[in-house]
C-alpha cells in the first residue's frame, strides 16, 4: 500500500534539482523502493536485489553507462560496490547534470562508506523517517 508524504518528495524533488546523485537512506520497510518509483518514473530502474539487476550492475557498471541512457534508479545500491566508483566517473562527466542518479539502501556503514569514499561533494544524501502515527 502506497502512502502518500508529500514533504518528503517535494524535499527529495528539490534535491534531484540541484545533485547529479541523490541517495535515500532509511531503515527496512519505510517505503524507499516504492518512493523511488514514484519520483522518477522516466528513469532506468535496477533492484540489486533481483540477480538478474544485480549482475548486469556489478559486472561492468561503466558499460552499462554506455548501454543505457540515464536518468537511472539503483535499489539496495549498497550490494553493488563496484558502482559507487563507475558512479563517480560517470558524474564527473557532466557535473552540472542533476538529478541523473537516484539511489537508495537501508542505513548501512557499508552504504556510508562507500558514498563518503567515492562519491563526496557529488551526492546529496536523505534520510527516510519512520511512518509517522497519522501515516
Amino acid at each position: 500500500m502506497y502512502i502518500n508524504r508529500p514533504k518528503i518528495i517535494n524535499s527529495i524533488g528539490y534535491l534531484l534539482e540541484n545533485f547529479p546523485c541523490v541517495v535515500l537512506l532509511g531503515a527496512r520497510q519505510v517505503g524507499k523502493s516504492t518512493l523511488l518509483k514514484k519520483l522518477k518514473i522516466n528513469a532506468t530502474f535496477f533492484d540489486l536485489q533481483n540477480e538478474k539487476d544485480f549482475v548486469r550492475v556489478s559486472e561492468d557498471p561503466e558499460l552499462l553507462f554506455k548501454e543505457v541512457a540515464g536518468p537511472y534508479i539503483f535499489d539496495e545500491a549498497q550490494l553493488s560496490p563496484k558502482l559507487f566508483n563507475a558512479l563517480r566517473v560517470e558524474i564527473d562527466k557532466n557535473r552540472k547534470d542533476n538529478g541523473q542518479f537516484l539511489l537508495s539502501g537501508s542505513s548501512s556503514p557499508t552504504l556510508l562508506r562507500h558514498i563518503t569514499e567515492s562519491l563526496a561533494g557529488r551526492v546529496a544524501i536523505f534520510e527516510i523517517p519512520t511512518l509517522e502515527w497519522c501515516e
